[in-house]
């Protein structure tokens, strides 16, 4: 948790508080050392980035955003509640009645079943289960419900033409769980002066500020497949994913976000899990905590045979390995290097590796889709491998590090 500012702290207060750290900087630079104002010039650097961000005008969310099927399934549940207490208590319940056939009528016009030809498994049993729920309460009015029968038998037509994954004995679906370490994983900051992003596999998505001055701007950097990874994870219904970090680089997130499209969001606030603050204090591992939590959660509603974790050092991996149905992804450091400066991101086997937990089912079938992948090659033609495959690894990456230059990488804030 931040004590340096509050969340409910103002402009105003950001201010007088930067002010404040200001003054104590101004008044020790005469005679305390570099070392002993580093953490003043750190507070000033937060107080800035805060202030900055509050100061951002936040554009209007849609209205539409209260009709969302999922916004309107929550009401329903909530009316029908009502509903059942109204009738235990013996109260006249023609008004809520009429509520949950407004309802009911909206969640059928959202999400018609044959709005779309592509449903994934997981789709078509969360709309089985709604239009099922919507039937019998049409039922128990004595409305037509011939054209709602004929959706129904639509969906459980499609559910048998699918190869479904497992659903556990209790309903329960099955989901794929992703959890990122963000700096140094997802994307990484780089000195401009290096120009990281015109290296092949990477790209450069924009500046942010790495001081007040506009000089001390820092390049944004991510691997090209992480853009498309992210994508997909936010497109699959069965698929969900959580940034679990221990810095605070929002303003690094947004510009990653940002070039991913506003459709594609963690689900970090969906289960009331902050993205940022997993610092491990007090002798606690808060990244292990953070995801244990998470699943806890998850696992009342669906079945989770295996989760990932992606994350660039080795200790949190094995910390958060604790946890039992977790799988560790580890990022290898350096993988990259432009000029002086090592790259740390993750890699395209990396990324691969996250696309095969998503599409597949479990360790076996992942090893069956390789072995295809590799019979298909004609035999003897390793020598017929596209050139350059490798050149997105710069030659003599390893002789080539200049020694001690670990300081130079990005920081982790």
């Amino acid at each position: 948790m931040n004590t340096l500012f509050k969340a409910s702290d103002g402009i105003d207060r950001i201010r007088e508080k930067l002010v404040n750290r200001q003054k104590d900087l101004d008044g020790l630079k005469a005679f305390a050392s570099v070392q002993q104002l580093t953490p003043l010039r750190t507070d000033i650097k937060e107080l800035e980035s805060r202030l900055k961000q509050l100061q951002k005008p936040r554009s209007p969310k849609p209205s539409s955003r209260s009709f969302t099927p999922s916004r309107l399934r929550k009401q329903l549940k909530e009316k029908e509640s009502t509903l059942t207490l109204l009738k235990q208590m013996g109260e006249n319940t023609k008004e809520v009645e009429k509520e949950i056939n407004s309802i009911t009528r909206k969640l059928s016009a959202s999400s018609p079943a044959s709005s779309s030809p592509k449903f994934s498994a997981t789709r078509l049993m969360k709309q089985l289960k709604e239009k099922e729920a919507t039937l019998t309460l049409l039922q128990q009015m004595g409305e037509n419900t011939t054209g709602l029968d004929k959706e129904i038998l639509d969906i459980r037509h499609k559910l048998s033409a699918k190869a479904a994954g497992p659903i556990a004995d209790d309903g329960r679906l099955p989901l794929k769980v992703l959890f990122f370490d963000l700096d140094e994983t997802l994307l990484t900051s780089t000195d401009p002066s290096v120009n990281a992003g015109s290296l092949d596999g990477l790209s450069f998505l924009g500046q942010v500020p790495w001081t007040a001055d506009p000089s001390q701007n820092v390049d944004v950097i991510v691997n090209r497949g992480i853009v498309k990874l992210l994508r997909e994870c936010t497109n699959q219904d069965h698929v969900k994913w959580y940034i679990i970090s221990a810095g605070r680089n929002l303003e690094k997130l947004e510009v990653m976000l940002a070039k991913c499209g506003p459709s594609v969001v963690p689900d970090n606030q969906d289960i009331g899990v902050e993205i940022f603050g997993h610092d491990g204090k007090s002798g606690s591992n808060n990244k292990r905590n953070a995801i244990q939590g998470i699943l806890n959660k998850l696992e009342t509603q669906f079945m989770i045979s295996e989760a990932l974790f992606i994350d660039d050092t080795q200790k949190n991996i094995n910390d958060v390995a604790k946890i039992s149905k977790i799988r560790g992804v580890k990022v290898p450091e350096g993988r990259w290097q432009a000029d002086w400066l090592d790259i740390t991101l993750m890699t395209n086997k990396n990324i691969a590796d996250c696309f095969y937990y998503i599409k597949s089912g479990m360790g076996a079938l992942k090893k069956t889709k390789r072995k295809g992948k590799k019979s298909s090659k004609p035999k003897g033609k390793k020598s017929s491998k596209p050139k350059g495959k490798k050149s997105s690894k710069p030659k003599g990456k390893k002789s080539s590090k200049p020694k001690g230059k670990k300081s130079s990488k990005s920081t982790n804030l």
